[in-house]
């Protein structure tokens, strides 16, 4: 084996290795976005019932006076 070609090998497995390490990167950030995303949907859905819940006690309370 020549010094050049182990050269070429130990570049060729660098640029895999940081391949590899971006798309980890990339898999990571993409699973935090997520995780935000159906956190941020959770609290919407949340919030819309607790609206809605409020509203309901309105009406309810305005028919009451009534």
């Amino acid at each position: 084996v020549s010094e050049c070609s182990l050269k070429q090998a130990l570049s060729e497995r660098a640029l895999a290795e940081g391949a590899l390490g971006r798309r980890r990167d990339d898999n990571k950030r993409r699973d935090m976005a997520r995780v935000a995303l159906e956190k941020d949907l959770q609290s919407a859905s949340q919030y819309q019932y607790l609206l809605t819940f409020t509203e309901d006690a309105e009406t309810m309370s305005t028919a009451l006076m009534i």
